[in-house]
């Protein structure tokens, strides 16, 4: 309450009672006898732009605004006095579908707020003067400007008109009409014909091949001799039988054989005068009908040289050849005419094709020219009754007389209950961010995360008043549990399902100072103290901490690798600890920090992983840098060192997402700084000096 009060009353003083003032005018339609398409709507949209705009407010302002306070005060603050009216003016606009659809008599009203209802009354008076001035002139100028463009359109639409119409008439005349349907027409017969050919042409093809084929075979049965000229002996035979003389030879012949046979019958000695008589008869006959055949042969070959005549194979050849040519010719001929009616189809198609697209084009030109036509008459009526868009009602602005007090009644309400919410809420809200983790439930429970071991404060307790310093033995015994809890961890994680196929860990942090060092130094040490290869990497390379643990000086190191300055068999460096070797941070800089972003930090851990057994690398905080979400990308898992009374939750909360986010797997947290009596020394230290008194096991350290 004690913030409450003071902070309501405040607020009721402080804040100023606002006054509203108002100028309203009535809009008409904008087209008051016809529904102007072509006309502009100007849609009141555009009217408030136009309000607000340069013209309207400088005529405003050059009409006795600029010596009021309010602009005086803007110009102090350095505010254009244009700008300042275009954002301080409320302007609510009729609606321009309702418009649109013919509704007249809207509303257009101008509002300002203020805490001076004078100068409220005299700014809205000038702006409505000006605007209403700006819209008589520009509205008349826009429907001018409109009709010189509709009439500018009209013409021209006219002059194509005319053209298109003279196009259409000189290709009606190539096609021969205007009717697409007459030119499809006479395209279909002319394709009824095409077809038609094209089987004859099919026949007729067929039979010339077959001419050449018989052409061709003759040829081959003849032979070349008797198609260059030479006769056939059975040609030449062929004729001699048909001889007249040669046939009555044989007539004689044949008769006189007769009569010898004849003669042979009635006489045995064939010496008799008869019979030798007619035997010399028939050879004398035979002899001549020999001499006279060849002769005859002689006067036919001689011909057949001469060229006097042909022979049968020569007249076969010339008519074989000569159906071939004419099958040939009538073929061509046939084509010819076909290609002729193709191109006379394709020529009526394109014309037809392009008489009726330039048809379409004249009907939908015509009615475009003739909308534009209606619409510029129109617009000439319109423009005729010559009446402004708006007018002023209820004579204009009056001044506000009441207040508006709400928003400081408002006002006073939220100081007061947020200022009382703020002296309730603000401890227990700092309480929340600021919480620290004191017990392993917070983290096993409360957060969810697996808690892998807990590990005691290697730190010297202070002495403080009234307690006695440890002695030797309680640092000696501190240190035995130390290493009894890291190789308590160490095993956890070499028996954890989870870890099975881990060789590469991570030790982070959110934040810096909460162990994650000594947690890192000291589980490298055990692991190597267990007969495994182990090599500690310091990644913290903008605060290296773990050489000043194994008490090694800071050489060369990663960061030199990553520039790659050195080697990495030549970083490596042999611990105290046996069984360990150390890689150090080296010197970081700039070029050390790019290279974590780079390909060449995998290629250095996988040659790591294929010389060692286990890999402790001793990362940066989560939260303070980005270094370790890009190494964990290299590791197989990471552990979270927390410690007590130092994290605090919210961080490692956000630390612990963040690393499964990046897909790096969390494998729990380390607990440093549980309380001693969770350690029994007398535990730790059983089998390894004096004998314990009897009950010393439920005994709690002093």
């Amino acid at each position: 309450m004690l913030f409450a009060i003071p902070a309501g009353l405040g607020t009721w003083f402080l804040v100023p009672v606002n006054y509203t003032a108002h100028s309203l005018m009535q809009s008409r339609r904008n087209t008051l006898i016809f529904d102007v398409q072509n006309a502009e709507e100007s849609g009141w949209e555009a009217q408030e732009q136009l309000i607000r705009g340069y013209r309207v407010l400088n005529t405003a302002l050059n009409d006795g605004l600029m010596e009021l306070e309010y602009i005086k005060e803007a110009q102090e603050d350095g505010i254009d006095p244009i700008d300042y009216l275009a954002n301080v003016l409320i302007i609510e606009v009729p609606d321009s579908e309702k418009e649109m659809k013919g509704y007249g008599g809207q509303i257009l009203r101008i509002s300002m707020r203020g805490d001076d209802p004078d100068q409220l009354k005299q700014i809205l008076e000038a702006v409505t003067d000006a605007y209403l001035e700006e819209v008589v002139t520009e509205e008349r100028a826009e429907w001018l400007k409109q009709k010189d463009v509709l009439q500018a359109q009209y013409l021209e639409k006219v002059d194509e008109l005319r053209l298109k119409r003279e196009d259409l008439q000189e290709l009606a005349k190539t096609v021969g009409t205007s009717d697409p349907d007459t030119a499809n027409a006479t395209q279909q017969l002319l394709l009824d014909q095409i077809l038609y050919l094209r089987r004859q042409i099919s026949e007729v093809r067929e039979q010339s091949v077959q001419k050449q084929r018989d052409l061709r075979a003759y040829e081959q049965q003849v032979g070349s001799l008797a198609l260059a000229g030479s006769i056939l002996p059975e040609d030449i035979e062929a004729e001699l039988s048909e001889n007249e003389d040669l046939a009555e030879y044989q007539v004689s012949i044949a008769e006189l054989q007769a009569e010898l046979d004849a003669y042979k019958q009635i006489y045995r000695d064939s010496s008799a005068e008869a019979i030798k008589s007619r035997e010399a008869e028939i050879t004398r006959l035979q002899e001549e009908q020999a001499g006279f055949a060849q002769q005859l042969r002689n006067e036919i070959l001689a011909a057949v040289r001469r060229g006097e005549r042909k022979s049968d194979a020569q007249y076969n050849h010339e008519r074989l050849e000569a159906e071939s040519i004419e099958a040939n010719n009538y073929l061509a001929s046939l084509q010819a005419e076909y290609s002729k009616l193709a191109l006379q189809v394709q020529e009526i198609g394109e014309y037809s094709a392009d008489l009726e697209r330039r048809q379409d084009e004249l009907v939908h030109l015509t009615q475009v020219t003739n909308e534009l036509g209606y619409e510029l008459e129109k617009l000439d009526l319109e423009l005729r009754a010559n009446q402004s868009r708006v007018r002023r009602v209820d004579g204009g602005v009056r001044k506000p007389k009441t207040g508006d007090t709400s928003k400081r009644d408002q006002l006073t309400l939220v100081a007061s209950f947020g200022a009382l919410l703020l002296g309730i809420g603000a401890p227990t809200l700092l309480d929340v961010i600021r919480r620290k983790v004191s017990s392993v439930n917070q983290m096993s429970e409360g957060l969810g995360i697996r808690v892998l071991g807990n590990l005691p404060l290697l730190d010297k307790p202070k002495r403080r008043l009234g307690f006695r310093a440890p002695t030797p033995e309680a640092i000696e015994d501190l240190q035995v549990t130390m290493e009894e809890s890291i190789d308590g961890l160490r095993a956890m994680l070499l028996h954890l399902p989870a870890a099975k196929d881990v060789r590469t860990l991570m030790v982070t942090s959110a934040l810096a100072n909460e162990g994650k060092t000594t947690v890192a130094s000291a589980l490298a040490t055990s692991m190597g103290r267990s007969g495994r290869r182990t090599l500690l990497i310091d990644g913290d390379l903008r605060c290296p901490s773990a050489h000043r643990f194994l008490e090694m000086p800071l050489d060369e190191g990663l960061a030199e690798v990553l520039r790659g300055d050195v080697a990495i068999e030549n970083a490596i460096r042999p611990s105290r600890m046996p069984g360990l070797r150390f890689l150090s941070a080296g010197h970081c800089d700039p070029t050390s920090l790019q290279a974590l972003t780079k390909k060449n930090l995998s290629e250095i851990f996988e040659k790591l992983v294929d010389e060692f057994e286990y890999i402790v690398v001793d990362s940066a905080p989560v939260l303070s840098v980005v270094d370790s979400l890009l190494i964990g990308q290299q590791c197989d898992a990471a552990i979270l060192s927390i410690l007590r009374d130092k994290s605090r939750i919210v961080p490692v909360y956000e630390t612990n997402e963040r690393l499964r986010t990046t897909q790096i797997p969390v494998l729990g947290c380390v607990f440093n700084g549980q309380q001693n009596n969770i350690f029994s020394p007398g535990y730790y230290t059983y089998g390894y000096g004096s004998p314990q008194p009897l009950g010393s096991d439920t005994e709690s350290p002093s």
